[in-house]
């Protein structure tokens, strides 16, 4: 699990399309020496990650790279040319693996054009497999989501780390080495003294380092996958890259795709618990035809990934109560989601977890 410059689920607000128009047109001209440079397809809003805005454009009179459907994603604050250029290294050195991957075709760190940081990277073709795993190929998609899972952790991470070259820290790309403490410093920092119990859980329940890391994308889950049909085109949002068991990942995973919010009636959410379970089971067994895996140590870094869920869901809550100054803006806030991890964070850690009352 690696560090990230903001916080991992901040929202940020798009700029309108209109307003980066120019100022990105005019960069790009200039950048890549190319003065007729157009938009054949304007900036437009997608959907995408949390804390950055992503837009889709496309150039007329481009050459070679730029003359493909394109990306900008614009970071959060003027503080993050770092996270810029690390995501950007990350990128081209997997898909230099033959992952699809998007390569990263410029990094701008500077804050004067866009209001922050930006990467221009090439647009990966398909739709977000979500649109297609909540329809009739729900099962398909479920194993095609734990086939390409374990066909990422089959690379060879030490190419990896070779083609990284001196581009990224080594330390940014540990496992949890520091992960407990950053979680004893949020408890602390948020008065979230409910979580303790399940904290203590987690540190001393931490497996034994693996004979075997994986390059983990930590953030693998169906609005990351993008296909074409029942193919996978593309996988995006690079951001917690780590070198480490490949547990950790999948556990993420199963964290993500059962607590992961859904914005759906209340009666509808014990049948919505039903499917989540099944889609689980069956992304489980298809990543475990391709390589083996210890589901106890799934279980705990999904414990270690839910854990991060109520950290952010309990440090909003005091936000709103007045306890303490913060502006996250987390996605497992909403009651319902947040009741669901703290309930399967107890069944998991065996402890009394608690997130701070309401009332």
């Amino acid at each position: 699990m690696t560090e990230r410059s903001a916080p991992r689920f901040a929202v940020t607000r798009s700029r309108d399309s209109a307003d980066i128009a120019a100022p990105l047109l005019a960069y790009l001209r200039q950048r890549v020496d190319a003065p007729a440079l157009v938009f054949a397809e304007p900036p437009s809003p997608i959907l995408g990650g949390f804390d950055t805005s992503i837009y889709a454009f496309a150039l007329g009179n481009a050459d070679g790279p730029y003359s493909g459907a394109l990306i900008a994603r614009v970071f959060r604050t003027p503080a993050e040319a770092e996270r810029a250029r690390y995501e950007a290294a990350i990128q081209n050195a997997v898909a230099s693996l033959g992952y699809p991957a998007p390569e990263v075709l410029l990094v701008e760190p500077q804050s004067d054009i866009l209001g922050a940081p930006f990467v221009i990277m090439r647009r990966m073709p398909g739709r977000a497999m979500l649109d297609s795993l909540l329809g009739l190929h729900m099962g398909s998609m479920a194993t095609l989501l734990g086939q390409e899972h374990a066909r990422l952790h089959a690379l060879d991470a030490e190419a990896f780390r070779h083609l990284l070259g001196d581009a990224v820290d080594p330390r940014r790309l540990a496992s949890i080495d520091n992960v407990h403490a950053r979680y004893e410093e949020g408890v602390a920092a948020a008065s979230l003294e409910g979580l303790r119990p399940a904290l203590r859980w987690l540190r001393e329940h931490r497996p034994a380092p693996a004979a075997l890391n994986a390059i983990c994308h930590g953030d693998f889950h169906p609005l990351n996958v993008l296909v074409t049909g029942r193919e996978v085109t593309g996988v995006v949002d690079w951001g917690w890259v780590a070198i480490a068991p490949p547990a950790l990942d999948v556990g993420a995973t199963v964290a993500l795709l059962t607590h992961g919010p859904v914005d759906l009636p209340r009666p509808a959410l014990p049948l919505v618990r039903v499917v989540r379970g099944w889609i689980v089971r069956r992304y489980l067994r298809a990543y475990m035809s391709a390589r083996p895996l210890d589901l106890e140590e799934v279980r705990y870094f999904e414990a270690l990934r839910l854990f991060d869920f109520a950290c952010e869901a309990g440090e909003q809550m005091q936000a709103a109560a007045g306890v303490i100054e913060s502006d996250m803006q987390s996605p497992f806030f909403a009651p319902h989601v947040r009741d669901g991890v703290v309930k399967r964070l107890r069944r998991l850690t065996h402890t009394e977890v608690a997130l701070p009352s309401t009332a």
